[in-house]
């Protein structure tokens, strides 16, 4: 049986030229505490497609863990939109790592998950870092062309990952006209 191609990465190797954070009216960012963990995980199942998310999960997966630093929430009222959290990463000491973004789909705004992704990059910045890595799938189109705007490259950690890199080229083209 063969194993499953691990995720893709990507790096953004300085984090100096970072734009500012530009939240539309009616949008909060606040951090993660535990009494948001129920409509943390509702947001986390619609995004992943995965009934297994609930405040266990949450707690375990990031208001528990102890490489998670923060999880950023972006809100509308008490609808929550986004979120993106800080974590440290065994194999990147140093790096500000990307953890689990996510961007409720049918929110009509766009924008929500780089937000929320810049909110983590502005944290890894003000903590002393200067680079992050994060991890994605290859049918997360949309998040990647995200990562793209906001000037990570693909890092090539696998042998799959060039092959893999090119295939996703024309796909992404329609992210950048």
């Amino acid at each position: 049986m063969s194993q499953p191609l691990p995720q893709l990465q990507m790096r953004l190797d300085s984090l100096d030229s970072l734009p500012p954070m530009s939240l539309q009216e009616g949008i909060t960012l606040t951090r993660a505490e535990p009494k948001d963990a129920e409509a943390f995980a509702c947001l986390m199942a619609l995004c992943y497609e995965d009934s297994t998310w609930d405040r266990a999960r949450i707690h375990k997966e990031f208001l528990d863990h102890p490489s998670v630093t923060v999880s950023f929430l972006l809100w509308r009222g008490n609808e929550l939109l986004a979120t993106a959290s800080c974590a440290n990463h065994r194999l990147y000491p140093g790096w500000g790592y990307v953890h689990y973004v996510a961007a409720r789909p049918e929110s009509g705004i766009k924008g929500l998950g780089l937000q929320a992704t810049l909110a983590t990059l502005h944290e890894f910045k003000s903590a002393g870092l200067a680079r992050s890595v994060l991890e994605t799938d290859d049918f997360r189109l949309p998040a990647i062309a995200t990562y793209l705007k906001l000037g990570f490259k693909p890092f090539m950690i696998h042998e799959s990952h060039e092959a893999r890199w090119e295939a996703l080229k024309p796909q992404l083209q329609r992210f950048f006209k």
